[in-house]
């Protein structure tokens, strides 16, 4: 996909910025195109004798050059591709290749004009300036996304039948005047729809996911957890603890809001009611908060990172109050692993006696876990969390002097 336009006035700027920056156009082409041969084409660029020039070009370009890219655009008239050609595009592509399933299963194979229509039908933002490895891994990535996405709108039961014949039930019901079978057939009629509904809402949120569009999956998840309080106040906060993990999964992939808004999911001032009145789904709430807030965190610079692994480390010992020692041994050693590793990364961003305390508690939970995670019960888990733990007294010993850092360091050695 070429950018058509007069390329003087874009020429003489690059003349001019090589020239200020003192670089022959053989230096210009080794670092704006990786390709110190390519200096002719330079020279014709500068010249203006070229009729077009791909937007990937202008980009190394200027950013070679350091032109600002806005004065760019605007000198060049750099912009998306219009929908129109987007869409002929798209269509003369599943014409080639059979479906659009095809063409993304065959990503590796395309041309750059294809990449870039197919990111657009993604709603990547401004995929023309992208570079091409950018573009396909996005697109391998989307692939997978749309055939999970295909498969689950194939998988879609036929529950007409099913409501039908409770309807039918609870007439039946009516006529005999066996009011609470007619309320427990209807309870079930409603549980249908609500499910079906909520089916419906997962299936617009796994599409808005595939167009990056985070808010819009999240809202849509949410009022469909929210639906299911009418028959059980519970339910919702069970649908949140599902639905938080396409949005997880989705920002541990692209990047974006889907960390946050996974976390959104399970911060509900309601799940505190699950406590006492089911204290294993609020232990897995704790616990995958936990694991969404480290992620968030080990993301985020600065003191606002830093807080992050503290929610973390505080959701890990809430979740460890419902997985004990002795009610949930292997639970309780997986989560004590995870709160080392939240205590090692907060104690590695935190400098002086404060992180050096951190790092200490996170020796001090990995042994914990290592006291259950032995080599003859679970030798993989006992080998990386005894690797997690070499990792932290390595940390440990390189922050501490004389010979109590030089022993700290040996204990890392015998770890590793």
């Amino acid at each position: 996909m070429e950018l058509q336009m007069s390329l003087p006035e874009f020429g003489t700027l690059v003349r001019t910025r090589r020239k200020t920056l003192g670089w022959t156009q053989e230096a210009l082409a080794a670092e704006a195109l990786s390709n110190a041969d390519r200096k002719g084409y330079i020279s014709q660029i500068e010249n203006g004798k070229l009729p077009n020039i791909s937007a990937l070009t202008v980009q190394k370009l200027a950013r070679a050059l350091e032109i600002d890219r806005a004065q760019v655009d605007a000198m060049l008239g750099v912009v998306a591709p219009d929908a129109g050609e987007v869409r002929a595009e798209i269509e003369a592509l599943r014409h080639d290749k059979g479906s659009l399933d095809a063409a993304l299963s065959q990503v590796q194979t395309l041309n750059r004009g294809q990449w870039i229509a197919l990111a657009t039908q993604f709603e990547y933002t401004r995929p023309f300036e992208a570079s091409d490895g950018a573009l396909v891994e996005f697109l391998t990535l989307k692939a997978q996304d749309y055939r999970a996405l295909r498969a689950e709108v194939e998988a879609i039961p036929d529950t007409v039948k099913a409501l039908a014949n409770l309807k039918a039930a609870a007439r039946d019901a009516f006529d005999v005047g066996d009011l609470d079978t007619v309320d427990t057939l209807l309870d079930r009629v409603m549980e249908i729809g609500k499910e079906e509904a909520a089916k419906a809402a997962e299936l617009k949120a796994d599409a808005a996911l595939i167009r990056g569009r985070v808010d819009r999956a999240y809202a849509l998840l949410m009022d469909a957890a929210d639906s299911f309080a009418i028959l059980d106040p519970v339910e919702p906060l069970r649908k949140r603890f599902d639905y938080m993990k396409p949005l997880y999964a989705h920002g541990r992939r692209y990047g974006g809001d889907g960390l946050e808004r996974a976390i959104d999911c399970l911060t509900d001032s309601r799940i505190a009611s699950l406590q006492s009145a089911d204290p294993v789904l609020w232990g897995k709430i704790q616990n995958n908060l936990a694991i969404a807030l480290r992620n968030q965190g080990t993301r985020t610079d600065g003191a606002e990172g830093a807080a992050l692994l503290a929610q973390a480390v505080t959701a890990y010992r809430d979740a460890l109050e419902v997985y004990t020692r002795d009610a949930h041994p292997v639970n309780w050693a997986t989560t004590q692993n995870n709160l080392a590793i939240a205590l090692q990364e907060q104690g590695t961003r935190t400098g002086g006696a404060k992180g050096a305390a951190l790092l200490a508690q996170a020796v001090t939970a990995f042994r914990d876990a290592l006291t259950v995670h032995t080599r003859d019960a679970h030798p993989v888990h006992w080998a990386q969390t005894q690797n997690n733990l070499g990792a932290a007294l390595m940390e440990q010993g390189k922050r501490t002097d004389g010979a109590e850092g030089a022993a700290l360091l040996a204990q890392a050695v015998t770890a590793y």
